[in-house]
C-alpha cells in the first residue's frame, strides 16, 4: 500500500496569502477617523479650517468632520481641496497640500461606511496654530494705525497701506510674517519698498486711510487736484515705481511663513517705507480688517541678499497683449540669466481668463528646467511656490513663461459676459501676465539648502 505524500510548502503558502489578503482587506474595510482620517484633516484642512480662519467651516475635530463628510469626499475625489494646484508630475515645491491617491481613497471608504469614528485614545494630537505669532518674537511689528473699513459694494478692493520704517542702518530680514485681522476677506498681500518718500507724500495727500493701488487703467493714480498743487509728484511716480522691483509676493490665506536658510536674507533699507498691497475680496457686507507684519532680523552673518526677477508685458514675446472678445489666445514670455542663480520661489499670475501656465528655463546646450506648470488656473488660489531645494539656473540661460487666456462665454470665470476685447491692465476684471522669481546669486552647494517654514500660518 502506497502512503501519499502530502505537499506541505504550497498550502502554507496559500494560507499566508489567505492570511495576508485578510488582513488587508480588513484593513481597508476598518478605515476610521481616529486612525486614519484624523491626521490627513490636521495636515491639509485646519489650518484654514478653524475658528476665524478663512475656510467657511472648522474641520478640527471628528463631530465637524463628520458633519461634511460627503462633502469632503467629493472636494477629495475631484481635488478641489486641499487647494494646491502646481503640476507634481512636472516639479515639485516645500509643504505641498496634495493628497495622495492612497489618502483620497481611504477619505472615499471611509465616508461609504458611514465615517465610522473608531477608537478615540487613537486619535492624534490636534495640532496648535498661533495668533499672533508662530515663529517667536518678532523684531519689528508693523501695525495698521487704525481698522481698514471694507465698504458693502461687493467689489474687490486693492489698497495700499504705508508704514514707514525708522531703522538706521541697512538690515536683513530672515521672515516676514503677515497675520491678517480678518482672515475670511484678506485674498493676497504683496510687498514692496520705496526710498523715495513718493507714496509717503500722496499718502499724506490723500483723504482716508491707505489709497488705491489703481484707478481705471491707471496705475497707483494721483488725483488730478493734488497734481496742480504738486506737479512734481508726477516725475517722483516715474522714478519710484522703478523701486517696487525691490518687493514681491507675500502671503495668500493658508500658506507657512518661510525663514531663509543661514547666510541667506532679505535686504530692508535703512529709512525706507513699506507698502504692503492688500487685496480684498469683495462680500456685500461691511468689514473691518486689521492687519500687522511681523519682522525677523538676522542674527547671524548674511552673505547673500535675496531680489526678484519679474516677467510683465515687457517680456512678452508676441505681443501686443490684448485678448479678443471670444477667443483663446496664448502668449509667451521670457527673460535672458546673464549669471548664475539660485532660486528659492516663484509666483505666476493671471486673472479670471487665465486658463493654464508653465515656467521653465532651457540652457545653452538646450536642457530644460522645469519650475512650474499649472494645468487649471485659479484666480482664487494663485500661489507662492517654494522649492524643497534651492534651483540653480546657468548663466545664459533663458526662462520662458508660456500662458493661455480663454476669452469666450464658455468660461465659466469670465467676468464680463458677453465678452469684451480685453488688455493689459491691474484690475481683475482686466488682465495680466507674469511671475514673480525670486533669487540670490549662485554658491556651490546651493541645491541642498533648503527654505525652512513653520507648518502652520
Amino acid at each position: 500500500m502506497k502512503t501519499q505524500r502530502i505537499h506541505y510548502k504550497p498550502i502554507c503558502v496559500i494560507l499566508m496569502l489567505f492570511l495576508v489578503c485578510s488582513i488587508a482587506c480588513n484593513e481597508v474595510r476598518n478605515v476610521t477617523y481616529s486612525e486614519h482620517i484624523a491626521q490627513i484633516i490636521f495636515e491639509n484642512c485646519s489650518s484654514c479650517h478653524r475658528p476665524h480662519e478663512s475656510g467657511p467651516f472648522p474641520l478640527t475635530n471628528y463631530k465637524e468632520v463628520f458633519k461634511y463628510a460627503e462633502m469632503i469626499k467629493e472636494v477629495t475625489q475631484n481635488r478641489y481641496m486641499p487647494p494646491w494646484s502646481a503640476d507634481p508630475a512636472y516639479s515639485h515645491f516645500l509643504n505641498e497640500k496634495r493628497l495622495t491617491d492612497q489618502e483620497i481613497e481611504q477619505i472615499t471608504r471611509w465616508v461609504d461606511r458611514g465615517a465610522p469614528l473608531g477608537d478615540s485614545s487613537k486619535i492624534p494630537e490636534a495640532p496648535v496654530f498661533h495668533n499672533n505669532s508662530s515663529i517667536g518674537k518678532p523684531d519689528l511689528v508693523l501695525k495698521m494705525t487704525q481698522p481698514y473699513v471694507i465698504p458693502p459694494d461687493g467689489e474687490d478692493k486693492f489698497k495700499v497701506f504705508i508704514f514707514p520704517i525708522h531703522i538706521r542702518k541697512d538690515t536683513i530680514v530672515k521672515a516676514m510674517e503677515f497675520v491678517p485681522g480678518n482672515k475670511k476677506l484678506v485674498h493676497h498681500v504683496w510687498y514692496f519698498e520705496d526710498t523715495t518718500n513718493y507714496f509717503s507724500t500722496l499718502d499724506s495727500l490723500l483723504p482716508g486711510y491707505a489709497f488705491n493701488f489703481f484707478e481705471g487703467n491707471d496705475y497707483l493714480p494721483i488725483p488730478p487736484e493734488i497734481l496742480v498743487v504738486y506737479p512734481e509728484l508726477s516725475e517722483l511716480k516715474t522714478t519710484s515705481t522703478k523701486h517696487l522691483m525691490d518687493g514681491g509676493a507675500g502671503y495668500i490665506p493658508g500658506s507657512s511663513t518661510q525663514i531663509y536658510p543661514p547666510g541667506i536674507g532679505r535686504l530692508l533699507r535703512a529709512n525706507t517705507t513699506l507698502l504692503m498691497q492688500i487685496h480684498y475680496s469683495g462680500t456685500g457686507l461691511k468689514s473691518e480688517d486689521l492687519s500687522r507684519l511681523n519682522l525677523f532680523f538676522a542674527r547671524e552673518p548674511i552673505e547673500r541678499h535675496t531680489q526678484f526677477i519679474l516677467l510683465e508685458e515687457d517680456n512678452i514675446t508676441n505681443s501686443p497683449f490684448t485678448i479678443p472678445a471670444g477667443e483663446v489666445k496664448n502668449f509667451q514670455s521670457s527673460q535672458l540669466i546673464t549669471q548664475d542663480i539660485s532660486i528659492l520661489s516663484i509666483a505666476p499670475h493671471m486673472h479670471y481668463r487665465g486658463t493654464k501656465i508653465k515656467a521653465y528655463s532651457v540652457n545653452e546646450d538646450g536642457d530644460t528646467l522645469n519650475l512650474i506648470r499649472i494645468n487649471n488656473w485659479d484666480f482664487n488660489w494663485q500661489g507662492i511656490y517654494y522649492f524643497e531645494h534651492l534651483m540653480k539656473i546657468v548663466a545664459n540661460s533663458t526662462i520662458y513663461l508660456e500662458g493661455t487666456f480663454d476669452n469666450t462665454s464658455e468660461n465659466p470665470f469670465n467676468p464680463i459676459l458677453p465678452p469684451k476685447d480685453v488688455k493689459w491692465n491691474l484690475s481683475s476684471k482686466d488682465e495680466m501676465f507674469g511671475v514673480f522669481i525670486e533669487w540670490i546669486p549662485y554658491k556651490i552647494g546651493d541645491e541642498q539648502l533648503q527654505m525652512l517654514s513653520d507648518h502652520h500660518e
